[in-house]
């Protein structure tokens, strides 16, 4: 009996054992878990801070976006320019209009449009890079946009040909170039921040992929379908902080 009793208690305490290491094992896990956990909502509130920070630049982009455009439609309109832009992004939108009317197929500057851009981009350059921005400007583009048209007529711009698409984009390319590099040579002249713009400063084209939509649906000179011709055809510039 008492042998029996002894081999009871070895059989027990080996049990015991057992337990006791299954039990290290499980605070040890428990532990680990904890950790982890911790170290979870270390990260989360970490990235909790980047993104109200992130925020809150984005906030203060935008708000000194709109201070810069402001100021650039204000000191447009002293000047006596009439530009479309849009005081929310910033975007400076020179239309084809009689100063900027490209001939067909062409993208030379016409001498009324060299005398608009001398007025426009000093004045674009000061807001840009002037106490206002604080010399934060990143980027600044100048695109071409063409009208939904190819040798003279109307074409959907979704089921275009890849002709029309490569002129169209290629003119408006071009277009977009013609006013960059006239925004740099010699004939503009000299103007606050010239060289600080030129640095930042590139041309692209879009073709007709993105034209206007007509906003009247009076009968117009050039059918373009749903879209403005005339407006379509445009050159805008804006910047990126």
């Amino acid at each position: 009996k008492v042998a029996a009793l002894e081999n009871d208690a070895l059989g027990l305490k080996r049990g015991a054992d057992r337990l006791s290491l299954k039990l290290k094992d499980c605070d040890t896990e428990l532990t680990s878990l904890k950790n982890s956990e911790n170290d979870k909502v270390r990260k989360l509130a970490s990235l909790d801070d980047q993104l109200k920070k992130t925020q809150s630049d984005l906030a203060n982009a935008q708000a000194q976006r709109k201070d810069i455009a402001s100021g650039i439609k204000l000191n447009l309109k002293q000047a006596g320019i009439d530009a479309e832009l849009n005081p929310e992004s910033g975007m400076l939108t020179l239309a084809m209009d009689e100063a900027f009317q490209f001939k067909y197929g062409s993208y030379e500057l016409s001498e009324l449009a060299k005398t608009k851009l001398r007025k426009i981009i000093p004045i674009y350059a000061d807001n840009l890079f002037g106490r206002m921005s604080g010399g934060k400007v990143a980027a600044v583009t100048v695109t071409g946009h063409a009208s939904p048209t190819y040798r003279k007529r109307f074409v959907i711009p979704e089921k275009a040909d890849k002709k029309a698409i490569k002129l169209n984009q290629e003119l408006s390319q071009r277009r977009a170039q013609q006013i960059v590099d006239f925004m740099f040579g010699e004939e503009i002249g000299r103007y606050a921040f010239k060289n600080e713009l030129k640095v930042v400063a590139a041309s692209a084209g879009k073709g007709f992929m993105e034209p206007i939509r007509r906003q009247s649906k009076k009968k117009i000179k050039e059918a373009c379908g749903q879209f403005d011709c005339e407006k379509s055809r445009r050159v805008e510039i804006s910047f990126k902080l």
